[in-house]
C-alpha cells in the first residue's frame, strides 16, 4: 500500500513539473512577442515601414545647406526654431550653390529608426542657465524617417525630434508629428 502511494506520488509530482515547464515555456515564448500598440499620441508607436510621407508644397532649400527645418507648420531658417520644441529636419543628399526646390511628391518610408543626439556640456550651460545644477544632459531624442521617390531621388529623410532631460527616453508621437508639419506634408500610415 505504501508503495503504491509512492508511486501515485511521484505520478502527481511529474505532472506538476510537466505542466510547470509547460506554463514557463509558454510566457518565454509570449514574452518574446512584440506588442504594437496603435495609438497615435503614444511615443511607443512607430511610423511602419511603408507609410507615405506626402509633400503638399514646395519646399526650397537654402544654398549651401542640405536641409530645412519645420516648427508648427512653417518652413524655419535655424535661427528662428526654438529648439527645445518639437520640430523637424527635411533633409536632401547634396549641396548646392543655388536653392534646389523640392517639388510636391509622395515619399515612401522604407526605414525608421530612433536616435539620440547629444550636445556638449558647455553649449548646454551657455544656453540652459538653469541646469547648471543638474547631473542630467539635455538630449535629442529622434525619429528618423528615410524617404524614396523615384522622381526626387535626392532627397533623404525627414528627421522630427525634441530634446529634454535624458533619462526620460520619450520620442515624438505621431500625433506630435503630425502637429510639426502641419500642411506642409500629409502622413499616410501603412496599414
Amino acid at each position: 500500500m505504501i508503495m503504491a502511494h509512492k508511486h501515485a506520488v511521484i505520478r502527481v509530482y511529474r505532472l506538476i513539473g510537466s505542466g510547470i515547464v509547460t506554463v514557463l515555456c509558454l510566457l518565454l515564448l509570449t514574452a518574446c512577442e512584440r506588442h504594437i500598440i496603435a495609438d497615435e499620441r503614444s511615443a511607443l508607436y512607430p511610423v511602419p515601414v511603408g507609410s507615405l510621407l506626402i509633400l503638399l508644397q514646395a519646399i526650397e532649400i537654402p544654398p549651401g545647406t542640405a536641409r530645412v527645418f519645420i516648427q508648427q507648420g512653417q518652413v524655419l531658417p535655424l535661427k528662428q526654431v526654438n529648439q527645445y520644441k518639437p520640430h523637424c529636419e527635411f533633409e536632401i543628399n547634396s549641396l548646392d550653390t543655388s536653392i534646389q526646390t523640392i517639388h510636391p511628391d509622395r515619399f515612401t518610408i522604407y526605414k525608421v529608426a530612433t536616435d539620440i543626439r547629444y550636445v556638449s556640456r558647455q553649449a548646454l550651460f551657455a544656453s540652459l542657465s538653469t541646469r547648471l545644477f543638474n547631473d542630467g544632459d539635455i538630449v535629442g531624442f529622434a525619429n528618423d524617417y528615410y524617404l524614396r521617390s523615384a522622381s526626387q531621388p535626392d532627397v533623404r529623410k525627414l528627421s522630427c525630434l525634441h530634446w529634454d532631460d535624458s533619462y526620460k527616453r520619450i520620442y515624438l508621437s505621431i500625433e506630435q508629428v503630425r502637429q510639426v508639419l502641419g500642411k506642409i506634408f500629409e502622413l499616410q500610415l501603412a496599414k
